[in-house]
């Protein structure tokens, strides 16, 4: 936790203009792959893993944005299981393992904003 308030507000809308940045590239891959019926239907598996990064960092992403620490564990947490996920699902291709780690770099940063406890 920092005390220094402004610091901490910059840090607070670097990882929000970060997470907005991030939800956009998702939004990209998904215009741009196309979600049409039948033609780009994800298989089970890779629906499996479209659900903890895409879905679990947006969420994670909106959450921050009224509770920092919440939203930060919501965006490690997607990235850990999605990796998991990716282990589990794909043994012995490991060109992805490694693909969403950088995305934690938004959750501890989510993590350092939290509004340190007041004293009376």
């Amino acid at each position: 936790m920092i005390k220094n308030k402004t610091f901490r507000n910059v840090l607070k809308w670097i990882a929000r203009v970060s997470g907005i940045l991030v939800g956009l590239f998702f939004l990209v891959f998904a215009i741009g792959e196309g979600f049409y019926y039948g033609i780009t239907t994800p298989a089970a598996d890779e629906a499996v893993l479209m659900m903890f990064i895409p879905v679990g960092m947006i969420a994670g992403i909106v959450v921050a944005w009224w509770k920092e620490g919440l939203g930060g564990l919501i965006i490690i947490g997607s990235v850990v299981l999605f990796n998991i996920a990716q282990l589990a699902l794909f043994p012995g291709q490991s060109s992805y393992y490694y693909a969403f780690w950088w995305l934690m770099i938004l959750g501890a940063l989510n993590l350092v904003c939290i509004r340190p406890k007041e004293t009376a």
